[in-house]
């Protein structure tokens, strides 16, 4: 078995930490918007900025895709924090199946950016840097190969650019890299780009309508954003029970 190094404490919580974590951001950000008086000036700019931002959404669609595509790629190509709410806003503004789509395909190039940067430039470096982390996320790569990743790209115990950058210090091939972490990355995508495809306006937001806030889409979004962290968990674990002698994180 391979396990994370114990000197390294933050990178061992629970991955459903994660998920709380942005359920009190939202929470927060609600109870923030619920202290604004329409009458405001901050209200009204922001009430500007999200019809402008809409409008151009509708009139330029792809143009739009593809800006925030790119710069969603660059924001986790360069291990940027605030990816988890760049997904929620990229989501509110295209909609679920739009959001899904931009959001899946930078994130990866995001993350083979930061793969690519890692292997032709960093390697020393980080090798340096996390030299215990480092051997042993290449003995799991070099038993398990792509299973490895995609195991932890379902269970985030290690910090997203982490993986990323000591990934292009193992002996993986590009495309591989990338198809791995496509797929493993999509269980999680799904469950925030939902969330934010059901996000109320900024209008409904000032309105400070609770009936109009907490609707049923949104308790399920939240809700599956709770959850996901806990049954992905326990599917690794019964599945690593019966592969005793698989090289997984835990």
């Amino acid at each position: 078995m391979v396990y994370p190094p114990a000197s390294h404490p933050s990178s061992n919580a629970h991955p459903q930490r994660r998920g709380l974590v942005l359920l009190v951001w939202v929470i927060l950000g609600i109870g923030a918007f619920f202290l604004l008086d329409q009458s405001t000036r901050l209200g009204d700019w922001i009430l500007d900025r999200e019809a402008v931002w809409l409008a151009f959404l509708d009139l330029h669609p792809m143009v739009s895709a593809l800006g925030v595509g790119c710069f969603y790629a660059l924001w986790t190509g360069c291990s940027l924090p605030g990816a988890a709410l760049l997904t929620l806003l990229v989501a509110w503004g295209f909609g679920f199946w739009m959001g899904l789509l931009v959001v899946s395909l930078a994130s990866t190039t995001g993350a083979t950016m930061a793969f690519l940067i890692s292997r032709h430039f960093l390697q020393p470096l980080l090798r340096a840097r996390w030299p215990e982390r480092w051997k042993q996320f290449e003995l799991g790569m070099r038993s398990q190969g792509p299973l490895f990743l995609f195991s932890m790209r379902l269970m985030p115990v290690v910090p997203f650019f982490m993986v990323n950058l000591l990934a292009g210090c193992a002996p993986m091939k590009c495309r591989t890299y990338w198809w791995v972490t496509q797929l493993g990355m999509l269980p999680g995508t799904l469950a925030y780009v939902y969330a934010g495809s059901v996000m109320p306006s900024v209008q409904v937001l000032l309105r400070a309508d609770l009936k109009a806030i907490i609707t049923p889409s949104m308790m399920l979004a939240l809700i599956f954003l709770a959850l996901l962290p806990l049954m992905i968990s326990f599917c690794m674990r019964r599945w690593k029970r019966a592969q005793p002698d698989a090289h997984l994180p835990r």
